[in-house]
């Protein structure tokens, strides 16, 4: 799916009348990038309760949000025609937050495990 952003349309300068930048937000409205909801819903739940799952569940939802913030950059790629810089990542940043924060505590308890298991030798 190809998705338009705000940082590509040319209506939006200031110096377009204001009825031609509210047409066009308009028309954008249908085509912002919306990250999967059931996937942050899962992410907010494991941060607030990490030893709810397991590190299988982890990994898993660490993939899943990896895989959001990989569609976002190649369909901010194909419409234009570079990636994304910083700026233009701020309508992921809950995503990222997310990401890494799952995947500090797939280090922990990765850790966690490794030392448990050393104990036992």
């Amino acid at each position: 799916m190809n998705f338009l952003f705000f940082t590509n349309i040319p209506q939006l300068k200031k110096n377009y009348p204001l009825k031609q930048r509210e047409a066009a937000l308009q028309l954008e409205t249908d085509n912002v990038w919306v990250p999967n909801r059931e996937t942050l819903i899962n992410a907010r739940k494991v941060i607030k309760n990490p030893t709810s799952v397991d590190l299988k569940e982890l990994h898993d939802l660490k993939g899943e949000l990896k895989a959001e913030l990989i569609a976002y950059d190649e369909d901010f790629m194909r419409a234009n025609n570079r990636f994304p810089n910083a700026d233009e990542k701020e309508p992921i940043r809950e995503v990222y937050d997310y990401y890494y924060g799952i995947r500090s505590i797939i280090l922990v308890e990765e850790k966690k495990t490794t030392s448990e298991r050393e104990e036992g030798k």
